[in-house]
């Protein structure tokens, strides 16, 4: 996004100089230090100070004072202009710059100023965990999972989620976005694989009225729609090549051309995109544009699938039952052998199909129990989807009596390693002690 540049001095002699060197920025010049302050006050945002170094004395440090009491972030740069030959020189207090290298030194501050802004509104928040309600677990893979998007997601890196099917990328998207600066702004969801090949570069960047046949008005795209937000590009491995290249665009030149438009149009969209595919091989095969993948994989996050967090699982019931109460008005328990049953299960549809799985047991079952008979675990087609049966963990009892059985069998099989227990169940050796305290009565009846 273009910076505001203001720039203070009773002669506009260098103002076509300034201008042009800041390019694509906007800068604005104030005659004197009092018109300096005013604009400074009514403009909406100003990125960098440039002052003429004349004004140096001190009524020019009364205005820098009152700059730092507004913003105390903001760069002030007090400048002397000389010519080298042909060359325009400033010089400022940090050194002596060109007119190419000043207009590095102007995005370099505001980069740092937004940072700071970025660092300051973070850490406002007291409770990040907020952010995770819909993802659910406390095993190593979901805890590494979450502290990699609370590092991320103040910035506007590009992210590419990757994983199987039913893994959770949208909800995972919606967690980035909310531990964001964009947290209140658009949240824009596209299925690439859902929109028809000839109305994809229309559905993402807009088309003017008479573009096309039935073209009728003038429509925006999802990248507009989402300006200042998030746009969520699921299933980006089906998108045709020529999108592609013109999505490509889009991420380096922050602009989008409608479909029939003759000028674009700049945007500040982050992207968040999604797949299931395996793009290095797509790259491979030429179906896939690899400086769109690398521009894409800047930041990338494994969801790993439910069957490396088996952990989780009992905490993943227990929040799909209350939620299934809350939408059915009717409270339902499952039984231990239905538990156990859900335990063992591979799980090759991931959380979607454990949660599909848990809504049609509870439709169908009678009585407030669900039991073993209820749970329909239907097998796919693939001899490599198929599920495949756990090793049985033998209980009896309540939900979290499952989870202790399993704790409890894991450490048997380990000799009581705690640590290997730990790796082996895909929690951290912290969570695994805060269980065992947990349920420490249990232990002990056991022995």
């Amino acid at each position: 996004m273009p910076h505001q540049v203001l720039f203070v001095s009773e002669s506009d002699r260098f103002f076509p100089e300034l201008d042009d060197m800041v390019g694509d920025n906007v800068l604005i010049w104030a005659q004197d230090l009092k018109d300096g302050l005013a604009r400074f006050h009514h403009m909406d945002k100003v990125d960098t100070v440039l002052v003429d170094g004349r004004l140096n004395g001190e009524e020019g440090l009364e205005f820098t004072t009152a700059i730092r009491n507004l913003n105390a972030d903001i760069p002030i740069l007090f400048l002397h202009a000389d010519r080298d030959g042909t060359e325009l020189r400033f010089h400022a207090v940090e050194g002596d710059f060109s007119v190419q290298a000043i207009a590095g030194l102007i995005e370099a501050s505001s980069c740092k100023r937004e940072e700071v802004r970025q660092q300051r509104a973070l850490a406002t928040i007291k409770h990040p965990e907020n952010f995770f309600e819909s993802m659910i677990g406390d095993s190593q893979p979901m805890r590494t999972l979450k502290e990699n998007i609370l590092r991320i997601a103040p910035t506007s890196a590009t992210v590419l989620l990757t994983g199987e099917s039913g893994t959770g990328k949208e909800v995972t998207a919606q967690a980035i976005v909310q531990a964001s600066l964009r947290a209140k702004k658009p949240f824009i969801v596209v299925n690439a694989s859902s929109i028809p090949k000839e109305l994809v570069e229309s559905e993402l960047f807009g088309h003017e009225k008479g573009a096309f046949t039935n073209a009728l008005k003038t429509k925006k795209g999802k990248f507009e729609l989402a300006n200042g937000g998030t746009i969520f590009l699921d299933e980006i491995g089906d998108m045709p090549l020529d999108a592609q290249a013109k999505l490509l665009r889009v991420l380096e030149s922050h602009e989008v051309d409608r479909v029939g438009g003759d000028k674009p149009i700049k945007i500040d969209v982050r992207v968040i995109a999604a797949t299931n595919a395996n793009l290095p091989e797509l790259v491979e095969t030429g179906k896939f544009r690899e400086d769109l993948f690398y521009r894409l994989d800047i930041i990338g996050l494994f969801l790993p699938p439910l069957r490396q967090r088996s952990a989780d699982i009992p905490l993943l019931v227990h929040y799909y039952l209350a939620r299934l109460k809350q939408q059915y008005k009717v409270h339902k328990i499952i039984d231990s052998a239905a538990a156990q049953k859900l335990m063992n299960y591979n799980w090759p549809g991931n959380i979607r199909q454990l949660r599909n799985t848990l809504e049609r047991a509870y439709l169908l079952s009678s009585g407030e129990s669900i039991g073993a008979d209820d749970i329909e675990l239907r097998s796919m087609n693939s001899d490599e989807n198929r599920a495949k049966s756990r090793e049985p963990v033998q209980f009896n009892g309540t939900l979290e009596d499952l989870e202790m059985n399993v704790i409890l069998d894991t450490l048997e099989r380990t000799n009581g390693n705690k640590t290997e227990a730990a790796r082996v169940l895909g929690i951290g050796t912290k969570t695994l002690y805060r269980k065992l305290e947990k349920h420490r009565n249990t232990i002990t009846s056991k022995k």
